[in-house]
C-alpha cells in the first residue's frame, strides 16, 4: 500500500540506476540478492514503499516520485 509520503521508484529504473546490477542494488539496501530478485521474478513493477524511502535517503538523484506528483500528472493529462 502506498501512501502520500512513500516516493515511487520503479524497480527499472532502480536497476538502471545501479547499472542493471541486482547486487549493488541488494547490497545498498543491505538486502541479499534473492530480495531483488524475487522482485524481480514476481513481477513487481514498483520498489516497495520502504526501500524506496532507503534509496532516496542513500541516492537522493535516483529517478522517483511522489505519490501527489503522480496525481498531479494524471490530472494534467485528463
Amino acid at each position: 500500500m502506498t501512501h502520500e509520503i512513500d516516493p515511487i521508484i520503479e524497480l527499472t529504473n532502480a536497476l538502471d540506476f545501479f547499472d542493471g546490477n541486482q547486487s549493488k542494488l541488494a547490497k545498498s539496501l543491505k538486502l541479499s540478492r534473492s530480495v531483488v530478485n524475487e522482485w524481480i521474478s514476481g513481477g513487481r513493477e514498483l520498489v516497495p514503499p520502504l526501500h524506496a524511502h532507503r534509496l532516496v535517503a542513500l541516492h537522493p538523484e535516483i529517478p522517483h516520485k511522489l505519490p501527489a506528483e503522480q496525481s498531479q500528472a494524471s490530472e494534467r493529462d485528463a
